[in-house]
């Protein structure tokens, strides 16, 4: 068994070879001495591609991403892609089922979608909830959440302030969960970053740690050779920075906190969705990360070519405040 550290709790990934170096290369992260997993993923290969769930009955998926297909019922939870499926339990304490057919190991999209949304899923029966963003901290400073859609500049945001100096928690996975006295926590899900041709030719020194080239066309990263990620929970709540392109220099402007609060409720995956289950403890997370001041980030073409930019005006910004 294979346990890595997801948040609040482990998660363990049982199964054949090709299965466990999937979720290996899927979470870039050191697997944990713990002796139990608050979740248990186990895997089975399968000889023949599964069939699409609930096809007889003339049912379509709940929602997808990608080729992963989420169908739901008053049981459980069902991914498919096309050639494997995984069964998540309603019941919390449940085991998570997965068939695994070869041809879904072909690109990387197995690792990059199914995997990700497999163990969001069954992290949610915990009150643990999946958010698109990146997480870095700068010494001396608050963590900083990183939100935005795919292209905003989350992965040029992170990297430009890690070689600024900053700690390291994701990319752009993050978990949030409240504790037993209701403060929101947030935890990054290290995972390879992915970034364009343009990232890496004004940063020129990731080109070495480049692994391959994703689905999307992407260039995949190994960040963990470079920086292991931190697994400390954090005490204090973020500035958020939302980003946005922006042909002006790179500036920060307050953000109020409805704005905040939807920036984050965007960025957080399902938000709202009761058919998955544990939507009002969602929303009570969000709105407990929201207590803060948080941020707009308009990222102009010179943060690409002064690596302490960023930082300079994050803590020029936090020190008016």
């Amino acid at each position: 068994m294979i346990l890595l550290q997801f948040g609040p709790t482990t998660v363990g990934f049982v199964g054949p070879t090709p299965f466990r170096d999937a979720c290996m290369r899927a979470f870039s992260a050191a697997p944990q001495a713990a002796s139990t997993a608050g979740v248990v993923v186990q895997a089975s290969e399968l000889t023949v591609a599964a069939a699409e769930p609930h096809s007889e009955a003339g049912k379509g998926p709940f929602f997808h991403h990608d080729t992963t297909r989420v169908y739901v019922d008053e049981q459980s939870t069902t991914l498919w892609d096309g050639f494997s499926n995984a069964c998540i339990p309603n019941d919390p304490a449940g085991c998570v089922h997965v068939s695994l057919h070869p041809d879904s190991l072909i690109d990387d999209r197995f690792e990059r979608t199914f995997l990700y949304v497999l163990v969001s899923l069954a992290l949610r029966r915990l009150g643990v909830f999946y958010v698109h963003a990146a997480l870095v901290q700068l010494p001396d400073m608050l963590p900083v959440l990183v939100l935005g859609e795919s292209g905003s500049g989350k992965s040029t945001t992170t990297l430009n302030l890690m070689r600024a100096g900053a700690r390291w928690w994701s990319d752009d996975a993050c978990l949030l969960w409240c504790d037993s006295e209701h403060r929101a926590r947030l935890a990054g899900i290290a995972r390879p970053f992915h970034l364009t041709s343009t990232t890496l030719s004004v940063m020129p020194d990731w080109r070495s740690h480049v692994r391959g080239i994703a689905a999307n066309g992407k260039s995949i990263v190994d960040v963990a050779s470079v920086a292991l990620p931190e697994h400390t929970l954090l005490d204090a709540w973020v500035t958020l920075a939302l980003t946005r392109t922006s042909d002006t220099p790179t500036a920060l402007h307050n953000l109020d906190q409805a704005s905040a609060f939807l920036a984050l409720a965007r960025s957080c995956a399902w938000f709202g969705l009761h058919e998955l289950g544990y939507a009002d403890q969602q929303q009570k997370a969000v709105l407990a990360a929201c207590r803060e001041p948080a941020s707009e980030l308009r990222a102009g073409p010179d943060i690409l070519n002064d690596p302490v930019l960023l930082a300079r005006i994050l803590r020029s910004h936090c020190a008016v405040r």
